[in-house]
């Protein structure tokens, strides 16, 4: 070979590969926000560049990860993505937190995803949604959100 690697040394070959990479652009880092690897291909480091090549435009991956999180979301719970909006947008039904909301429904219905869709109660958090199986279980200790949770179930009750 003429840099003197052998063609059949996976590890030579790689990093051969990267140092005739980085030559022509020394300093250069990927392009993609917060990653400060250095230049691959097409202004990004290895890692985004496979990423965009398997995937698409590494800008798509959010929206198609949004996108598959609905269809997720229609599948288990017959919900549809407005009305998951439109149920989530004040937060949690029980605290208010906007994070890790998640669809809350009644498993004395249906035990398992996917459900029927009549069973769904709303949107909480995944610290309330565990406590409301600790209250529908008889074993919750939590005594700040103990009346919240209960009015919740109450209210969602079929």
């Amino acid at each position: 070979m003429k840099d003197g690697k052998d063609h059949y040394c996976q590890p030579c070959r790689s990093e051969a590969g990267m140092e005739s990479v980085n030559r022509h652009k020394p300093g250069k880092s990927c392009n993609v926000f917060g990653c400060r690897n250095p230049h691959y291909a097409k202004d990004m480091c290895k890692f985004h560049y496979h990423r965009d090549w398997s995937r698409g435009t590494v800008e798509d991956v959010p929206t198609r990860l949004d996108n598959d999180r609905f269809a997720k979301i229609k599948y288990n719970y017959k919900v549809t993505k407005e009305s998951y909006l439109d149920m989530a947008k004040n937060g949690c039904n029980v605290c208010g937190s906007f994070s890790g909301l998640s669809i809350d429904h009644d498993h004395s219905c249906c035990q398992l995803t996917p459900t029927c869709g009549g069973c769904t109660r709303g949107v909480v958090c995944r610290s309330c949604n565990q406590l409301i199986a600790k209250y529908e279980n008889g074993i919750m200790r939590h005594k700040t959100l103990e009346r919240e949770i209960i009015n919740y179930v109450i209210k969602h009750e079929r």
